[in-house]
């Protein structure tokens, strides 16, 4: 109903969809500072932070979660439009979203190589972080029981934000597309 209304006040279709993806952004954000300003400020209290290592991985790491946040909410707006509705598409957000992650999880355990100098397991990198968008976030979960923790070398961290932005756009791309030419009910 609150589409319906919008398209009779005069928006566009595109538009409504655009500040739907606007709006979800904004909730991203929000709810991202929140999570790194409270995790921070516990971690801080608890232990404090190696300030030789840490910085650099933890702004790092941000930035391939926040990329990764932003293909989320791109991808929810995006099955919610195609579904109608966000309750029907819950289920297929979250299995996608969980066998995205899985996949960078078992490929990167599958792959990784033991380094005999460092007593260390180092993931490899591969082309397909560039292809799935949440495989890097996915390899960081396994990484740190490799004993590869606190590192991100330049390969994952450019492959962890430009493939979660650029699905990110044809999604939106698509979704602005699809919902232009649909019969609003």
């Amino acid at each position: 109903g609150t589409i319906r209304n919008k398209i009779i006040a005069g928006y566009k279709k595109s538009q409504i969809y655009l500040s739907l993806c606007l709006i979800g952004l904004i909730f991203t954000l929000s709810i991202m500072i929140l999570y790194v300003g409270i995790s921070t400020g516990l971690a801080t209290l608890i232990g404090g932070f190696n300030t030789e290592v840490l910085p650099k991985f933890i702004w790092e790491y941000v930035a391939i979660a926040l990329s990764s946040y932003i293909f989320i909410t791109a991808l929810a707006i995006f099955v919610a439009m195609l579904v109608r509705a966000i309750g029907g598409g819950l289920p297929i957000i979250i299995i996608s979203i969980l066998f995205l992650t899985m996949f960078g999880t078992i490929h990167s355990m599958a792959t990784a190589e033991f380094d005999p100098v460092t007593y260390q397991t180092i993931t490899k990198n591969t082309p397909l972080m560039f292809i799935n968008p949440l495989y890097v976030i996915g390899s960081f979960s396994i990484s740190s029981l490799l004993g590869d923790l606190f590192t991100i070398n330049n390969y994952q961290f450019l492959s962890g934000l430009i493939s979660p932005i650029a699905w990110s756009i044809v999604l939106t791309v698509l979704g602005v597309l699809i919902f232009n030419k649909r019969d609003v009910k």
